[in-house]
Parts: structure tokens; sequence; C-alpha cells
């Protein structure tokens, strides 16, 4: 679908979104930015200190020290860093994590103020489901304010480092496991990097390049939900061009519950039919490739030159709320 440039929040200012006290004052931004405006969500892994927007974006001087800092644990101690994220709860930054580099960098602003809007939109009175956890980034920073968070991640060797994150934290349960839009078993591409890797396409045989593969249990929103007998209040989805299809196995969960969405999946005509089909709404904070200005709109509102990192899924009633915490 392409971007659609009327409505009345099309040409609204930027509003100010550096809103959360992270580890340090500074002013961050995204790290890279997809090619057109509905490319997907999801940004290429470019080299922190080979992006000028980036780097214009943070500042020069932020920049310059918290890349020296990350380069300093990586290269020269050879030692992991703990960070406080801005809910509270420590963090370790794994060495060989471009992901962590990014959270580091971007002071916890990795997805452009999304996480802490979501963090703000949580009540603590239900179940958090971080689909592609990777790390623990997002399980950690919303499990406070969720009954209790389910981290799904298949990639096992981000299993190993969502382990070592997790120690501790009573609240969170790491589930091993894809999610998907039928249950059952699939083939599972790792990428060079594991924040890359995802389901393998039906009809593939799951191998791209030097990409190895395994076979790994999927399960769908609707039915963990049901098998576990959850009320949920909130879902992330970050699952590499797959998203689409987990939501489209949430529709029950989606109706009956109204729990609040914020996922990778890109603007298009089929979330947008899935949106409407469930009385949500569909709005996200989007960035001018061209000026690195930001603001936030309805997603049908985005224009070419705009790219949108995540979206947000928000039940119609609850719309009002979302745009007065943005």
């Amino acid at each position: 679908m392409s971007p659609n440039t009327t409505g009345p929040y099309a040409d609204a200012s930027a509003p100010d979104i550096q809103k959360t006290p992270f580890i340090d004052r500074f002013v961050t931004s995204p790290t890279s930015y997809s090619a057109s405006a509905n490319a997907g969500c999801r940004p290429s892994l470019e080299r922190l200190d080979l992006n000028p927007i980036f780097i214009r974006q943070t500042g020069p001087l932020n920049w310059a020290r918290r890349t020296f800092v990350r380069q300093l644990y990586k290269r020269v101690l050879k030692r992991e860093q703990v960070i406080t994220l801005p809910s509270g709860r420590p963090m370790t930054l794994p060495l060989g994590s471009s992901f962590a580099s990014e959270i580091y960098i971007t002071g916890c602003n990795v997805d452009w103020g999304a996480e802490r809007l979501f963090y703000d939109m949580l009540t603590g009175k239900g179940a958090f489901l971080d689909i592609g956890a990777n790390i623990g980034y997002f399980a950690l920073y919303m499990a406070p304010r969720a009954t209790r968070t389910f981290a799904f991640e298949p990639d096992p060797r981000s299993i190993a480092r969502l382990e070592s994150n997790l120690t501790g934290q009573g609240d969170i349960e790491l589930v091993p496991m894809a999610v998907g839009r039928e249950a059952g078993t699939a083939q599972f591409t790792l990428a060079g990097a594991p924040e890359l890797s995802s389901l393998s396409a039906a009809g593939s045989s799951g191998s791209s390049g030097n990409a190895d593969t395994v076979s790994v249990p999927v399960v769908t929103i609707d039915g963990f939900v049901k098998e576990r007998g959850l009320q949920v209040e909130a879902i992330k989805t970050d699952i590499e061009g797959f998203d689409l299809d987990a939501l489209l196995a949430a529709t029950e969960t989606l109706k009956g519950q109204r729990p609040l969405v914020l996922t990778e999946a890109p603007m298009n005509a089929e979330i947008a039919a899935l949106a409407e089909g469930v009385d949500y709404a569909i709005w996200c904070y989007a960035l001018n490739r061209e000026t690195g200005t930001k603001r936030f709109i309805e997603g049908k509102n985005l224009k070419s030159a705009e790219s949108a990192k995540m979206l947000f899924m928000v039940p119609s009633e609850r719309v009002g709320e979302l745009r007065s915490k943005a």
C-alpha cells in the first residue's frame, strides 16, 4: 500500500519524544533507515560508526563518547557491560551483539521512542508477550509493568544470552519457541547476526547463502494464551518478516482482550486490514529520511520520504491515550 499523505496529522510537526530519563542524558536517534516508507521496519545492521545520520541525530560528542566506551569494553577490557534500563532492571550487554551496541549507544532508545511510549501505556494489569526477545531488551524493560512476561526466542545462540539476562528475574519466563500462523514445527534460519534470524519462508529449504537452519517448535499467540489461561495487556513482535503471520493467529486475543501491540511489521494493506478487522488503529513514530525529523502519526499518513521502524496497533478506544502520551 502506498503511503497515504492525507489526513489531519499528515503535516503535524514532530513532537518531543525524548522524555525518558535514560542512563545518561543525551539526544538519541535510530541507527539506520529503510529505503522507503513501506520497505519494512527492520533497520539494516549498518555499522554505527559509519552512519552519518545517526551521528548527527545522536550528537557528535555523545556518539563519540559512547562509541568509545563501548569499544573499550569490547576490544580492550573484553568485559560485558551491565546497564540499568529506564524501568530499573539491570541488563548485561553481550560483547558480540550488534543489538547490544545499539542499546548502549542510543541510551535505550533503539526504536525511536517507541519503547518508552509502550512502557508508559502499560498498567500492570496483564501479561506481556515479547515475541522475538533476542537478548531480553523489551522483556526486561517492560517486566515491571506486567503481571508476568513471556520471552519467546527460538534462536539457540540468543537463548544462551537471554537465559543469562533473565537469571534472577522470576517474573519473566523464557519460552524457547517461535511464534507463527500455525502451531507445529518449522525450519528456522540462523543468520550471521542473531538479530536477523527468522523462520524460513514456506516452500524454501530454509538455507540462505551460508546460513544454517534448525527445526524449532512453533506456537500461535491465541493457542499459547488459551493454553496458559492468560490475560494479556501487551504484545511486541520483532520476528524478521513473520510479524503479520503471528498477528493473524492472534485475532481471538485481540478481539477479546484488547492488548496493545508493538510490531515490526511494515505499514501495508495487509496489516491495515488486520487492524480494521479487530477495531484497532495503527500509529507510529515516523522519521523523515531527508531532514532527520520525527513525528507521531497515524500509519496511513506515512509519507514516501518517511520510514516507520515499529508500529503501534492500538485498540480504537485507547487511541486518545496513546496520542496524549506520545
